[in-house]
């Protein structure tokens, strides 16, 4: 099922009420091309989106990350999946979809194949966006691209939290364990669920 038909479907449960969109890494990356390229439905259905180490600009900002981007898109380049890894997450990948991550990174430019520049069409959608990076991810999700994908976004209700030790939290996350470890489930989620109750109250 695509992410449209999976929208809708969800939609039609819940009977056309606004929903938050939550979506870490490629997640991220999916429903920010949805939003994108459906501007109007997003800011009709949607009360507001969260972006979990999500980016597409900022992982080959140095030539070691660059080379080493360069190599993993070499190895990628004959395969449709990629099984559940580090890099990867708990569940098999599109090889695709990293072949396109790799091209954005290396060329720091989110454009579609089809030209579309996804950053100047984010700047239609007007939603409250959150977007969470960790402080210990600099390899796969940067803390300054997951900022600048937020930032795409023109409304006047984008928030960026960097997840480590300095801003308070229980830890310096990395990739995986903004999302699964066992502090994020106590440290992370609260704070997720107290934004997405605000936006819920201002939403009705």
């Amino acid at each position: 099922m695509t992410l449209t038909g999976a929208l809708q479907e969800i939609l039609r449960q819940e009977q056309g009420r606004s929903m938050v969109f939550i979506g870490h890494s490629g997640g991220g990356i999916a429903a920010a091309i949805w939003a994108a390229r459906q501007p109007e439905r997003a800011q009709a259905h949607l009360a507001g989106l969260v972006l979990l180490a999500a980016q597409t600009t900022h992982a080959a900002a140095t030539f070691s990350a660059r080379i080493a981007i360069h190599g993993y898109r070499a190895w990628i380049d004959r395969r449709q999946w990629l099984i559940a890894s580090s890099m990867v997450g708990p569940e098999r990948e599109s090889a695709r979809l990293m072949r396109q991550w790799c091209h954005w990174n290396l060329r720091r430019s989110f454009v579609g194949k089809d030209g579309m520049d996804y950053p100047s069409s984010l700047a239609q959608v007007r939603i409250p966006v959150l977007a969470l990076a960790g402080s210990a991810d600099r390899v796969i999700a940067p803390w300054r691209g997951c900022e600048a994908l937020a930032r795409a976004f023109a409304g006047p209700d984008v928030e960026f939290l960097l997840c480590g030790k300095a801003a308070g939290f229980a830890e310096d996350y990395s990739h995986s364990r903004l999302l699964m470890s066992g502090n994020a489930q106590s440290d992370v989620f609260p704070r997720i669920a107290q934004w997405i109750r605000l936006r819920s109250v201002l939403d009705q």
